[in-house]
């Protein structure tokens, strides 16, 4: 996940009901933190004998930045999922 201008580690999850629970977890939080800037999501598939797929996903939910929310994602997504510029 990316907050405004940020690059990060993408989440990892293995199964389907794991992404949904994660996209869940993260809607829930990001309409906690209502702000002016934008999220994008970047998600890396299953490397198989085509290479990784990924996409990236601009979300239309924008944020209020802080160091609040970059702990609650990275507390989702795992240590070091998000940096905040």
């Amino acid at each position: 996940m990316t907050i405004p201008e940020a690059s990060s580690q993408p989440a990892r999850a293995t199964k389907p009901e794991e992404l949904r629970q994660t996209f869940e977890a993260l809607a829930e939080l990001l309409s906690r933190h209502r702000g002016d800037r934008r999220v994008f999501l970047e998600l890396l598939g299953v490397k198989g004998a085509q290479g990784a797929l990924r996409v990236k996903v601009d979300v239309s939910q924008r944020v209020r930045p802080s160091e609040t929310l970059k702990a609650e994602v990275e507390r989702i997504c795992g240590a070091g999922s998000v940096e905040l510029r």
